[in-house]
């Protein structure tokens, strides 16, 4: 068996999208037609993005290929516009407040002696996007630009109910809805297995006529739009 050392080298030279493909196919033969391409991103405005979830409620040893979840993990979310990072970043873009006089300076930047250094990243982030437009990793990086990874997007998670939940990335998020960009591309990283089953159903029917009315109502939500 391979040492520790040997398997931790491994996990680094295979990009994660594998084992993120691999499990795709494992649920795909375990009864989820509807998991489709899990590399793909998903178009959403940044409006539609209304709720935060962190790495300590949705479990910190969850596997990052893990891309179906039942539990409560949904419920835990809380809603991004208070998230304390949003409310620095309109103090600061929409206002002009000095970072160092924002309410929530604190809660974003900790007690670092270095804190201007991720300020002038935040800002040149701003005027990058605002000029530049909304850009993924991959072009943005011209390394990235080779295999194009989707761990680093803006991630989400979607809630049993059709929440779109944003779980990485709400430093991007909160400058795409101070600039009311119509749409972000992210990176579904879990779906709650009770909206995973709509999807399913999507996914099967041969028709719009042939799905219940749930799978219907949700025609419209862009994890669905997306199969269509």
């Amino acid at each position: 068996m391979p040492s520790k050392t040997t398997r931790h080298l491994i996990s680094k030279l295979i990009p994660h999208e594998i084992p993120i493909l691999l499990e795709s196919i494992r649920l795909r033969t375990n009864g989820h037609p509807g998991i489709g391409n899990p590399l793909s991103l998903l178009d959403v405005p940044p409006d539609n993005i209304r709720w935060h979830i962190s790495t300590s409620d949705i479990g910190k040893n969850f596997p990052k290929t893990a891309l179906i979840s039942d539990g409560d993990w949904d419920k835990k979310c809380t809603i991004f516009d208070k998230n304390p990072i949003y409310r620095a970043f309109i103090e600061h873009f929409k206002h002009g407040v000095p970072w160092e006089e924002t309410e929530t300076f604190e809660a974003v930047f900790g007690n670092q002696n270095n804190w201007e250094k991720d300020a002038e990243f935040y800002d040149n982030l701003y005027i990058d996007i605002k000029h530049n437009g909304y850009r993924t990793q991959s072009e943005r990086s011209p390394f990235a630009k080779l295999r194009k990874p989707v761990l680093p997007e803006i991630q989400i998670c979607i809630g049993r109910d059709g929440r779109i939940i944003e779980k990485h990335g709400q430093h991007r998020l909160a400058i795409a809805k101070i600039l009311d960009l119509e749409s972000v591309p992210v990176w579904v990283r879990i779906r709650h297995v009770q909206w995973q089953a709509i999807r399913d159903r999507v996914w099967n029917a041969e028709s719009i006529d042939d799905l219940d009315q749930e799978a219907k109502d949700n025609l419209s939500h862009p994890d669905i739009k997306h199969i269509l």
